[in-house]
């Protein structure tokens, strides 16, 4: 005979056993929803094969606010070896099917310039100097760009295209990477003397002059220095002795802005100013600048000539303010047109450089000093600007980025190793995967830790039925399990919830244990008597 406890008692342990573990494995995913419409993907670089993320560590980006329009150099540092090596995933040597974008499914394009681009089975044989137009870089966090790659019969775009190389510098006047050319505007520059080709600190090739015969200038009759100027060069002495030799100078007959050095006496740069361009003497010297070790190896001069009265002039030299004042009494009579645009001279003074330069860049607007830092910071030091994400197949349209737990691929696998997983919502929160939605498998396994065998240790507090009945009673749900009001607002942990079940179905054990005992002690009095 089952006594009527038990005997109510028993249809609910055999459901909770056997019906509930079922139920709760069907509804994995209940909780809180977000729906998320979803979109496809398209791309403007179909027929890609290949990509490859770059991360631009936005610590090396100066100051706090971000920057605009900024020309990103991308070397061999940023660049995965499959991209370089001409293998089967390799690009095309001369860089013709190089693009980029700003996204990972290449629908925000950018615009680019391909300097120099060589594969190579042998590391020493290749070479990279790209410039990418970056519509903001932030410096807050950090910038992720995609390289695309490896496409037969590609090339780039002719110079004038939205895309091509101009676009790349359409906020710059005048920029010539070796003294050669013109990026710019897309002129051929003349060239006196025979100036060789040197290496640039970032690899690249540079305007080698011998201080006698060498010098490149280009005749313009449109530049207008009247306005505000920014100038930037980097400039590499070759001897110690280079006396007044000149990296740059704009102007003509009415008046000259150069940049000079006094490499043999006092280990000075200065901006100097000349009213006439037959005078052997300068009118004056706007900032000067004592950079590390100026007198040989390779320095990043930066200066911004304001029209602002009593302004003057915003000169750095690697990242460095000048702090030498200028000398008294000079000026600059500007030309409003028919300048010149000269490397390693200043036409009438002949004081021809012996030196390297590399990377002359005129704009007409002022430059910030935050904008000039961060411009020396990638060429400096590519590597520690940014650094290059894993290389995938475009048909994997969020792989690739290292960091922020992108997915990698491994072979047949792929793994996300830092971040979260969001299917059908954009926020997984604090969850290594969320999903909105229902879940089907044959099998899933939880791993538990504090399994509830507590329950039968001889130290653990069983709830009398008098207090379960209590609380039920109060609170509307069993002891320790959570409510239904705490269900619909945070969902259910399926590992924690079936912990607390069996918690709950061995307390019951124990409670019919309890009741089997007390209903022999019962029948034992009945037969007695």
């Amino acid at each position: 005979m089952i006594p009527k406890v038990a005997g109510k008692l028993l249809p609910i342990l055999l459901f909770i056993q056997f019906f509930m573990p079922f139920q709760l494995l069907a509804d994995i995913g209940v909780g809180p929803r977000n729906e998320v419409p979803q979109e496809g993907i398209t791309s403007n670089f179909q027929g890609w094969n290949r990509k490859q993320a770059i991360i631009i560590d936005h610590e090396r980006v100066a100051g706090s606010s971000d920057l605009v329009d900024f020309p990103f150099l991308v070397t061999l540092d940023h660049l995965a070896s499959e991209v370089v090596d001409g293998g089967v995933n390799s690009a095309l040597n001369g860089g013709g099917d190089l693009r980029f974008s700003s996204d990972a499914n290449g629908n925000n394009r950018l615009a680019i310039e391909v300097v120099e681009f060589v594969t190579s089975a042998l590391p020493g044989n290749r070479k990279c100097q790209i410039w990418v137009k970056l519509p903001v870089l932030s410096a807050v966090s950090n910038t992720t760009i995609y390289v695309w790659y490896n496409k037969l019969g590609a090339v780039q775009p002719v110079p004038i295209d939205p895309y091509g190389s101009r676009a790349v510098w359409s906020n710059y006047y005048f920029v010539s990477h070796n003294g050669l050319f013109d990026s710019a505007t897309g002129q051929s520059l003349t060239v006196a003397g025979s100036p060789t080709v040197g290496i640039t600190p970032y690899g690249g090739m540079s305007w080698k002059g011998n201080g006698i015969t060498d010098y490149t200038y280009m005749a313009d009759g449109g530049i207008d220095l009247s306005s505000n100027v920014s100038v930037s060069i980097w400039k590499k002495n070759t001897v110690p002795t280079d006396n007044f030799g000149h990296a740059f100078a704009l102007g003509n007959a009415t008046g000259w802005m150069t940049l000079k050095s006094y490499g043999s006496t006092e280990n000075i740069a200065a901006m100097t100013f000349f009213s006439s361009a037959l005078q052997s003497q300068s009118s004056g010297e706007g900032a000067r600048i004592q950079p590390s070790g100026y007198q040989l190896g390779w320095h990043y001069f930066s200066v911004s000539e304001t029209t602002v009265v009593g302004q003057g002039e915003l000169m750095r030299a690697d990242g460095i303010p000048a702090t030498l004042p200028p000398t008294t009494g000079h000026s600059w009579p500007r030309p409003a047109q028919s300048g010149l645009i000269m490397m390693g001279n200043v036409l009438g003074e002949n004081r021809l450089l012996e030196g390297e330069l590399s990377e002359f860049r005129v704009s007409l607007s002022i430059i910030s000093p935050e904008f000039s830092d961060t411009d020396y910071n990638n060429m400096v030091s590519p590597m520690t600007f940014a650094y290059p994400g894993v290389p995938v197949d475009t048909e994997d349209p969020d792989i690739g980025d290292p960091e922020g737990g992108k997915w990698v691929r491994n072979g047949a696998d792929i793994y996300y190793e830092n971040g979260n997983v969001g299917i059908g919502t954009t926020d997984p929160g604090e969850w290594k995967m969320a999903v909105n939605g229902k879940i089907r498998a044959k099998e899933l396994k939880v791993e538990i830790a504090n399994w509830p065998d507590y329950v039968f240790d001889r130290n653990y507090v069983l709830p009398t039925l008098i207090e379960v009945e209590k609380h039920i009673k109060d609170k509307g749900h069993l002891i320790n399990v959570p409510s239904a009001g705490e269900i619909k607002a945070n969902g259910m942990e399926v590992g924690a919830m079936n912990r607390l079940l069996l918690e709950k179905i061995e307390e019951l054990t124990l409670y019919l244990l309890q009741q089997e005992e007390r209903i022999k002690r019962l029948e034992n009095n009945s037969l007695k008597n």
